[in-house]
């Protein structure tokens, strides 16, 4: 919790959605109170009669101060980071079942996406056997925005050296993977592993030697336990 007031930066930018075309470009800073674990503030969204479809916003949290100065500095969690999706209240005339057109991925994967899991903030992890995801490096997982879109914030550099079969995500939005790979970024992650938000491998998880033969699933109970099922 907090012991005294801190205040926080939000910004937020252009997703999908064009500032000025879309949405009224805002900036400011939200202060907590001690205890106080949300604040608000207003964002304006200019309509128009195009038939659109969703668009996205994106919305960043920095520069953590405490008001009073008494700490040296303020940590933000994680994520810090959100999607924000307007949703066109134009008719599409499209039929139910019909493919959504705002969701477009361009060239999507160049191989089997096995796996899809939605993040608390709205993007999406994949994971499968892929290299490309929209012409672009992604080795094995990638994260899309809510439009679909690669949201080239993230990136895990090496990627994954084997096929990713599952994954979960906790609530804060690290996500648990799990397959038949042995390495996640260069680091040795025998066929189960834990990222950060930020696409770091999460160290304070700890499989050890981890498991002998592929993982096809993993489920996140309620305490907190990973169970995972293979042919381990």
């Amino acid at each position: 919790g907090l012991a005294e007031s801190i205040t926080v930066r939000y910004e937020v930018s252009n997703g999908s959605a064009i500032a000025g075309e879309d949405f009224v470009a805002a900036s400011g800073v939200l202060e907590f109170a001690p205890g106080q674990t949300s604040a608000t503030f207003e964002l304006g969204i200019l309509n128009d009669e195009l038939a659109e479809g969703a668009e996205t916003i994106s919305l960043a949290l920095d520069d953590p101060q405490p008001v009073r100065g008494r700490w040296e500095k303020a940590a933000l969690g994680t994520p810090n980071m959100a999607t924000l999706t307007v949703i066109d209240d134009e008719t599409v005339n499209e039929p139910a079942g019909s493919v959504d057109t705002a969701f477009n991925p361009g060239a999507g994967a160049n191989d089997f996406v096995n796996v899809v899991a939605l993040l608390p903030d709205g993007k999406f992890m994949i994971g499968g056997d892929f290299t490309q995801v929209n012409g672009l490096f992604r080795d094995r997982l990638a994260r899309l925005n809510a439009d679909g879109t690669l949201d080239t914030t993230f990136d895990l550099g090496q990627g994954v050296d084997e096929s990713v079969r599952a994954m979960t995500i906790q609530p804060d939005g690290r996500a648990i993977l799990a397959g038949f790979f042995t390495s996640v970024n260069g680091e040795s992650r025998n066929r189960i592993a834990r990222l950060n938000y930020d696409g770091s491998v999460d160290g304070t998880f700890n499989p050890g030697g981890g498991a002998d033969n592929p993982v096809h699933d993993v489920v996140l109970q309620s305490d907190g336990k990973v169970v995972i099922v293979g042919d381990f």
